[in-house]
């Protein structure tokens, strides 16, 4: 249903002169994991330096931001895990999802404009 849900929107998009389409080919083992489990282990895609870094930009991201509650009846302690908005904050997480690597694993996934 997914892959239908795509090709639908795509077809409404590419009538309005969009950019979706779907992929040709095959993907990657990792992008099927991705899809499949939510996740995937893909080693050495960044330095030891690299993952330094974006640790201590988004380190000091939690420290300096309080959390952004979005929805009513909620609370900052719910959403304590997360920050919104990481990637314009933070040069570390934009050169992450820029990967080569990274975007071999999430473009099949979610779309070769994800980024």
């Amino acid at each position: 249903m997914h892959a239908t849900l795509v090709f639908v929107i795509s077809r409404h998009y590419l009538r309005r002169g969009g950019n979706l389409r779907l992929r040709e080919g095959s993907a990657p083992e990792c992008s099927l994991e991705l899809e499949r489990n939510g996740f995937t282990m893909a080693p050495a895609l960044f330095s030891s330096a690299e993952v330094d870094e974006l640790r201590n930009e988004l380190t000091d991201l939690f420290e300096t931001t309080r959390p952004d509650v979005r929805l009513p009846d909620s609370t900052e302690e719910d959403y304590a895990d997360f920050r919104y908005e990481a990637l314009n904050r933070s040069a570390a997480a934009q050169g992450a999802v820029a990967n080569p690597g990274i975007l071999e694993i999430i473009e099949p996934v979610l779309g070769e404009d994800c980024h």
